[in-house]
């Protein structure tokens, strides 16, 4: 009697053993995605105040500068190439576009 016992505890161990680990990994499967779906509304909300407009911007140009200079940069920061500081008015190194970009 305690052999058949014995081989019955054999031979169930390994599968009791499979269902623990089994239910551990789907436990560290939910936690881990549990993070990542509160990082990402996180990241979310980050990103959206980052991201915003601030009030008073939206009606200012795009690009600062002559827009008809060839050396002007495009940029909200930099006026032109040759002189990123510098007003445009007067500027020596002041040249016509010619023909479309």
């Amino acid at each position: 009697m305690i052999r058949i016992t014995l081989v019955f505890i054999l031979a169930i161990f390994p599968s009791l053993v499979s269902l623990w680990l089994i239910n551990r990994s789907q436990q560290r499967l939910s936690n881990r995605l549990r993070g990542i779906r509160y990082r990402h509304e996180y990241s979310t909300v980050i990103a959206s105040d980052f991201l915003s407009i601030p009030p008073g911007t939206e009606n200012k140009p795009a690009f600062i500068g002559d827009l008809s200079c060839r050396f002007n940069a495009y940029s909200p920061h930099l006026r032109c190439a040759v002189n990123p500081t510098g007003p445009c008015e007067g500027c020596r190194q002041y040249e016509a576009k010619t023909g479309t970009v």
